[in-house]
């Protein structure tokens, strides 16, 4: 007989597959416009930054979507118990785990770093008049394009070998879980199971 509990969690990491594969498919999509888009405007040389800012949040997106929502508990450990019976959907091992965590803190930070630029690319073009020739300035490149991706990478890395930028360290979370750790755990801490 299977608890509430049990049901309640297989269920939980379900849905999170399935929102994980469908946001999956809507970056693609994003991305395949873009580049057809980019095709079209070969002659006219680089994709504009709004678009530019846009591709880079849809892959961010595309590659957290897949490794933290879709694969989800296939890359915990699967010794985790919780009250005597195994985590639904768990294969991986601490390797596993590790590679989960490089890549949900360097996409989850890549993609709202994106999201923040392109809303302050609006402010600029919106509210300060900028235009697309200003925008196309090394520096607001730099600032608008390739920052959020290279906090991202910076992020995910230091999270590996020890010290994130933030408060909770992935890593952290597959050294400390053990046969005693409930599912709630993985709840409460926001862990990269995504159980929550």
């Amino acid at each position: 007989m299977t608890s509430s509990l049990e049901r309640s969690i297989f269920a939980r990491i379900i849905a999170a597959k399935v929102s994980g594969a469908l946001s999956m498919i809507g970056s693609f999509l994003i991305i395949i416009d873009v580049a057809k888009k980019w095709r079209r405007r070969k002659n006219q040389g680089t994709l504009p930054t709004v678009s530019r800012i846009i591709l880079g949040m849809s892959l961010a997106d595309l590659w957290n979507s897949f490794f933290v929502h879709f694969l989800g508990t296939w890359m915990v450990p699967n010794e985790i118990l919780d009250e005597g019976f195994p985590i639904p959907l768990t294969a991986g091992n601490k390797a596993t785990c590790t590679v989960q965590a490089y890549f949900s803190s360097a996409f989850s930070l890549a993609g709202s770093g994106t999201n923040a630029t392109l809303a302050f690319t609006y402010w600029l073009i919106v509210c300060r008049g900028k235009e697309e020739r200003d925008l196309k300035n090394w520096k607001w490149q730099l600032l608008l394009v390739y920052l959020p991706w290279i906090l991202g990478l910076a992020d995910g890395t230091t999270s590996v070998i020890g010290f994130g930028f933030h408060e909770y360290n992935y890593l952290w979370f597959c050294d400390t879980l053990s046969e005693s750790d409930s599912p709630n755990k993985l709840i409460r801490t926001g862990g990269v199971a995504l159980l929550a």
